[in-house]
């Protein structure tokens, strides 16, 4: 079984590319959003809470990466949740990269729908 790690902030803002914003979720948690097209963004609940810039204590939270349509305020495409053990970095970024890429699949299935119509 993988041992939980943990990290901070510091270890996670190098991951995100200038096209994402940090910001607070709620009361506390901190969260990067990145938009993609059409009101949907995509969001990553890191677990990591503004007080303390550290990670959630063991077995309380994961980290969350799910698209959002801002215009409804719903839920778009959601992956399976980055449990913060060894090699959390890896699954963030394939997390990351199937909702980018499921996003844009669904968006472009959505497009071709209205144009038949």
């Amino acid at each position: 079984m993988s041992r939980y790690v943990k990290f901070g902030i510091e270890d996670m803002r190098p991951l995100f590319p200038s096209n994402w914003e940090e910001g607070v979720q709620g009361r506390s948690e901190i969260v990067f959003d990145m938009p993609l097209r059409d009101g949907i963004i995509v969001r990553v609940w890191t677990s990591i809470h503004t007080k303390s810039e550290l990670n959630a204590k063991n077995g309380d939270d994961a980290i969350r990466v799910c698209a959002i349509d801002t215009r409804t305020g719903r839920g778009y495409i959601a992956a399976p949740k980055v449990l913060r053990v060894e090699g959390w970095r890896k699954n963030l970024g394939d997390r990351i990269e199937y909702v980018i890429s499921e996003a844009n699949k669904r968006l472009q299935r959505e497009a071709r729908q209205k144009a038949t119509v």
